[in-house]
């Protein structure tokens, strides 16, 4: 069977696993086959022989090693929570060398407290931190008052314990008081660890197995720690019991743990819920301080109750500050930074507030500045924007409650006017025009301003926030087609004009309600069948439409000059989710598509240093993709440009190549790096004699040139073959994958890994 059979047959095909995938695997078979080795000798071995020996040790200290290794591996390879895993992997070398240091410096760690302690304890510490910086990278919302919450729990849990639990053992202490209190800290250590885990799932809600390794690895330590103060403190430690299967099996599932896939993004829940633990704690402390009032209690259980009250009374501190920040961050998303009046966003929470309403009616005024462009190119863009903040201040002078004045964007102002209906609306848009007319003073110079007005009403014309601002763009459209000056929408105002302009009001607010989706095509290897890279390609979840492929509305976005906006979205959600790709292939690399007016965007490169900065993706993760025609369009800003994006560590692919007005002899002094050639050739190619050569003359020229080629559109077996004759370099399509969700292509990369994937 050839290649192209099993790829049309199996469900994955035959790839093999990246390096990074067998490395881990690896390490999991030797933390497995450590931990075996150590359980079967401690249960059948070391009871008969009576005491620890030499290859107790070992067994006993190699699972440590290889966890602490696996957390510094996974350090190396995870983006998105690299710094967590890094401070777990000190975690385990601290609980190593303590471990260690009590084998060959310490006779009986019964005696007293010796640095074996201290080194046992600050791995406590570190496995603290890693969680809260876990935490930190699933959720956003995890702020820092959420680290004080676990030891809130924790130290609210010890005094409990300490009182119902561990007062007998504490009455039976005599005169080893500081070995006890040393040794209880390491199960208060453990609560505070084990509710900070509780805390932290309750802000993101969704748990997966290396959560649940980490907890259980957490869990094993508490149930150690505490069977090890009861023994020690009655003198019945003899390290032969199952006590010491534990603290190794613990570490152990904690660095199996680092050696499997984890998302980076994970919803959150209710905010309420995030409360609960620290609240529930506070609120038993203080039970306890009064009910002590009466009672004898152990000193140690009264010193654990109050530190739960100081530290409850911190985070009251800190959640208040918070609140603070959060409310002038609100303020801030919802306010136009330069004219200061309400954005888009506090428009929209107004209009669907207004047009929710059961009765009455809502209108909405759209206004946009006349020959405003004429303002910007012949007194500079500092005096339009003087403008704007004029005409906004002598706007917001005439609009009164409850109507509502904001900016939608460039030159574009909106009133929200609850209660009007369309005939009084439109009374109301002709006196903000009649008031605009005075001229406005700027550089000296008086500058007279007309606008232009479209009016909606809801529910008339739209029963939702949306849909009025649609229909009042449309009205617009009108008032300056027209030159009316104001225009109520009409619902006879339906041809292809106004689907186009309905469409293109609809795309604003997609930005805002987070319609667009990035899916992802594979990219594969001709040469050994291996997937080397993915392409995002862009998709519009419009709410009646469905899915819209970019040829409906690219077209549109770049006559309104969103593209921009549009590629920092894709470029962003692009390379934070190749961070997540490559935990199971560690070379993947992401194509992203750029246009001419990209090439404008002088803050482009840098976005692309701090994206490949943030995500630790090396130089060669990233190849930005611009069709001939843009590159051509100005060849000195292309060539500029696109140097600096090679600095900033980006590859550059020449796309839809044989469709445009270049030829390869015109993009050679460009610093180019791929060639794609466009799927138009692939129809037939094998067949087509004409295609065919095309094909085939490109791909000499392009390897002539030092520039590989992939090749678009491979949809079944036989053209991949044929390719594959012809020396081209890589390929996409159908045949070799959908574009799919990023979602879908962990799963379909964990696939492609067949029984080497991750359990």
């Amino acid at each position: 069977m050839d290649v192209s059979e099993k790829l049309a047959g199996r469900s994955r095909p035959l790839l093999a696993p990246s390096p990074a995938t067998r490395m881990f695997a690896a390490l999991r078979v030797a933390l497995v086959a450590s931990l075996g080795c150590f359980w079967i000798y401690h249960v059948a071995a070391a009871p008969r022989l009576g005491s620890w020996g030499g290859l107790d040790h070992l067994l006993f200290h190699v699972p440590l090693a290889i966890s602490a290794a696996a957390c510094w591996a996974r350090f190396r390879t995870h983006a998105g929570s690299a710094q967590a895993w890094l401070t777990m992997s000190a975690a385990h070398a601290f609980f190593l060398a303590g471990s260690v240091y009590a084998v060959l410096c310490t006779p009986s760690v019964i005696d007293s407290p010796t640095p074996a302690d201290a080194l046992w304890l600050l791995s406590y510490g570190c496995m603290y931190v890693s969680i809260g910086l876990f935490a930190r990278s699933r959720s956003h919302e995890f702020r820092a008052s959420a680290w004080l919450d676990g030891a809130i729990g924790g130290f609210g849990a010890a005094s409990l314990v300490t009182v119902f639990v561990l007062g007998d053992v504490l009455q039976a202490t005599g005169g080893g008081l500081t070995v006890v209190i040393v040794n209880l800290a390491y199960p208060v250590a453990d609560l505070i660890l084990v509710l900070l885990l509780v805390v932290v799932a309750m802000a993101v809600a969704t748990v997966d197995r290396v959560w649940w390794l980490v907890s259980a690895g957490l869990l094993l330590f508490f149930i150690g720690d505490v069977a090890y103060l009861y023994e020690v403190t009655a003198q019945e430690f003899t390290g032969l019991g199952l006590i010491e299967l534990t603290w190794p099996t613990g570490v152990g599932l904690m660095g199996l743990a680092a050696t499997l896939p984890s998302p980076v993004i994970v919803p959150r829940t209710a905010l309420a819920h995030r409360y609960l633990v620290p609240t529930l704690f506070s609120c038993l402390a203080l039970t306890l301080l009064v009910y002590g009032q009466r009672h004898q209690l152990p000193v140690l259980a009264v010193v654990f109750a109050m530190v739960t009250i100081g530290l409850a009374v911190g985070r009251l501190a800190l959640s208040a500050r918070e609140l603070r920040a959060m409310g002038r961050l609100r303020s801030e998303a919802r306010t136009d930074f330069l004219t200061g009046l309400p954005n888009r966003r506090h428009l929209f929470e107004r209009l669907n507030e207004a047009t929710g309403v059961a009765h009455g009616s809502t209108s909405l005024l759209v206004i946009d500045l006349d020959g405003f462009k004429e303002v910007n190119d012949s007194l500079g863009h500092h005096v339009g924007d003087e403008l704007l903040r004029m005409v906004g201040q002598r706007l917001a002078g005439t609009v009164e409650e409850p109507a509502m004045l904001a900016r939608l964007g460039g030159d574009e102002f909106a009133v929200v006017l609850p209660g009007q209906d369309a005939e009084r609306a439109a009374a109301t848009a002709n006196e903000l025009r009649r008031l605009l007319r005075t001229p406005f003073e700027l550089d000296g110079l008086p500058v007279a301003v007309s606008a232009s007005v479209g009016v909606a009403t809801s529910p008339g014309h739209g029963t939702t926030g949306a849909r009025v601002l649609a229909e009042a763009d449309i009205a617009l459209y009108q008032a300056k087609a027209k030159g009316s000056g104001v225009a109520t929408f009409r619902q006879d105002h339906t041809n292809p004009s106004r689907q186009r302009l309905e469409l293109m009001s609809e795309l604003s607010l997609a930005f805002e309600r987070k319609e667009f989706m990035v899916f992802y095509q594979p990219q594969l290897r001709l040469r050994d069948r291996d997937v080397f890279g993915v392409e995002a390609l862009i998709r519009w979840d419009h709410p009646t439409r469905g899915l819209t492929p970019p040829a409906e509305f690219l077209p549109l976005l770049r006559q309104s000059g969103e593209t921009s906006r549009l590629t920092h979205l894709v470029l962003g959600q692009g390379m934070a989710d190749l961070a997540r790709f490559r935990v199971e292939r560690s070379d993947l690399r992401l194509s992203v598509n750029i246009s001419a007016g990209d090439l404008a965007d002088m803050s482009l490169p840098a976005t692309v240093k701090e994206l490949s900065d943030t995500w630790q993706l090396g130089p060669g993760a990233l190849v930005l993709e611009l069709t001939e025609d843009d590159v051509i369009s100005d060849l000195a800003l292309s060539r500029a440009v696109l140097m600096q994006l090679r600095l900033a560590g980006s590859l550059v692919s020449v796309d839809d190549y044989g469709t445009g007005q270049a030829s390869l002899a015109y993009l050679r002094d460009l610093p180019l790096d791929e060639i794609k050639l466009d799927r138009t050739f692939l129809a037939d190619g094998a067949t087509d004699l004409h295609n065919a050569a095309i094909v085939r003359s490109t791909i000499e020229l392009a390897h002539a040139l030092r520039l590989p080629v992939v090749a678009e559109g491979i949809e079944d077996g036989p053209t991949l073959e044929w390719l594959s004759s012809l020396g081209c370099d890589a390929g996409q399509g159908h045949f070799i994958g959908h574009p799919m969700p990023a979602e879908k292509v962990l799963s379909w990369l964990s696939d492609l890994l067949g029984p080497d994937s991750p359990p």
